[in-house]
């Protein structure tokens, strides 16, 4: 999806070989958002891979990320609608910045209200004292 590509490279990222995963390193995470082309062609599916630096494993696919979830969906039945690919790029770029750093992570944490609506917080919650043994 070239209209997507010229969006993420505008906002820092980096298309992985040719495919529709880009890749940004982050501060402490290797970012990945993949547009996931549904097998009849009528939609793509938004996709968020972020895996710790300290893992060393070099350039990943979004499946191969430590941490995934899906976003969302883009129809495209008649061809890209450019104001809702632009908006889904921007979410999913905002979505990733919030888990750019450790501190980041953490901070944004409200458990109370959070972990009901995010596995991907549950899972950083129930990893975060690993996750700071190793970063100190």
């Amino acid at each position: 999806m070239k209209e997507a590509k010229e969006l993420f490279v505008k906002n820092g990222f980096s298309r992985l070989k040719r495919t529709h995963n880009y890749y940004k390193v982050d501060h402490d995470f290797y970012t990945v958002i993949y547009f996931q082309r549904k097998s009849d062609g009528s939609a793509y599916f938004v996709n968020v891979g972020l895996h710790p630096l300290f893992l060393e494993s070099g350039l990943l696919e979004e499946v191969d990320c430590a941490l995934r979830t899906r976003l969302g969906s883009i129809n495209h039945k008649n061809g890209p609608d450019q104001a809702e690919l632009e908006k889904a790029v921007q979410e999913a770029i905002d979505f990733t910045a919030q888990y750019s750093s450790y501190p980041t992570v953490f901070s944004s944490i409200d458990p109370e209200k959070d972990l009901d609506k995010d596995w991907l917080l549950e899972t950083i919650l129930y990893h975060q004292s690993e996750l700071m043994q190793i970063v100190c």
